[in-house]
């Protein structure tokens, strides 16, 4: 339910569990997104979908309509492509949305690990994605 306190709009969400912070964080990601939406006062409400005809490709085609084409940052072009196998595909989009179970994204889970969160090169970082991938002296050149 949205609410307004001291002039600042904001969701009130109720949930059955305690979230992960995982999850926090995706909710004030979805709530910010939510809170950005406004409703052109010129166009009337209207179904864009028949009864039975949704689907995903149809939805994330609209959503991209119109959207300019960045060469450098079209990245899900470039990963979801055929030519690229599915498992490598699947790294780099987990890699790119925090997924990838480091020692930092399991402890903010609530994840209980026994070492601890430096990272398994023994370069004393946090272990991270950024880190593994493009810092760290041992992974990172692999």
């Amino acid at each position: 339910m949205i609410v307004q306190e001291d002039g600042i709009k904001k969701i009130n969400w109720r949930w059955r569990r305690r979230l992960f912070q995982w999850e926090k964080e995706m909710v004030e990601v979805c709530s910010g997104l939510a809170l950005g939406v406004r409703r052109a006062e010129s166009e009337g409400d209207c179904w864009k979908w028949r009864e039975e005809s949704f689907t995903v490709k149809e939805a994330y085609q609209l959503l991209i309509e119109g959207e300019e084409e960045d060469e450098e940052c079209d990245w899900a072009r470039d990963v979801w492509n055929q030519l690229v196998p599915s498992n490598m595909s699947t790294l780099v989009w987990r890699l790119f949305h925090k997924r990838l179970p480091t020692k930092e994204n399991l402890m903010n889970r609530g994840i209980s690990i026994n070492s601890a969160v430096l990272c398994a090169g023994g370069c004393g970082s946090p272990e991270t994605e950024n880190h593994l991938f493009f810092n760290c002296p041992t992974f990172g050149s692999i």
